[in-house]
Order: C-alpha cells, then sequence, then structure tokens
C-alpha cells in the first residue's frame, strides 16, 4: 500500500489494517508506505545536505492542492499494534523535488508479516 495511507481518515485506517490483517493468511506480508515527514531547504546551496543545520521541517504538504496530513510515530505504532503485525523491516526513502523551493519528502516504509 504506497501513497494511500495518508488519504484515508484516521480512524478508519484501523479498519484498513484489520481487512489487510482479516485477507492475509498465517505469516502473510503486508508493505505500506507513508510520507513521514517533508523539509525544506533554508538556502540555495543545494550540496548542503545536513539536514539538521540547512533544512527546516515542514508543518503542511508542500503541494497545496494536494494536501496530506503527516502521521505521527505514536499513530503508525497503534495501526501496527492494532493488529498484533510484527515489523520485519522498517527503511526510508528520500527524495527531492527540484522546482522553485527546494523540498526533501522522506518516506517510511513497514514491512508487516502477520
Amino acid at each position: 500500500m504506497k501513497d494511500t495511507l495518508y488519504y484515508i481518515e484516521p480512524d478508519k485506517q484501523f479498519d484498513v489494517f484489520k481487512s489487510v490483517n482479516n485477507q492475509l493468511q498465517n505469516s502473510g506480508l503486508f508493505l505500506f508506505q507513508y510520507v513521514q515527514k517533508e523539509l525544506k531547504l533554508k538556502n540555495n546551496n543545494l550540496f548542503q545536505f545536513d539536514l539538521n543545520k540547512n533544512y527546516l521541517t515542514l508543518r503542511r504538504y508542500h503541494e497545496l492542492n494536494n494536501p496530506i496530513p503527516f502521521l505521527t510515530d505514536r499513530h503508525i505504532i497503534k495501526l501496527i499494534k492494532s493488529q498484533n503485525f510484527f515489523i520485519l523491516e522498517s527503511i526510508f526513502d528520500i527524495y527531492t523535488h527540484c522546482k522553485k523551493n527546494q523540498i526533501i519528502t522522506i518516506n517510511r516504509y513497514f514491512l508487516l508479516k502477520k
């Protein structure tokens, strides 16, 4: 489930996880992804990658015509625990938007096992 979870109302996300769990066989796998954070470059130096010094955390998703909420770690943990999934892997994917503003998007992927 890629680029989907944050479009579902938070309380309904629990229903989605329950439905996925019901469809999985024992030891079945569930992969999902969400945008964890977006950062905006403070200055125009495109070669500076120190996220703590050179970037600001965006509070709203950068595409205003397609707003999505950022999901908290606490909420994601509740979703995973609600169906007793086991976390096999958790990875981050970072990519940039190179238009007028330099934006870094940090995606998080979870591979869960029933």
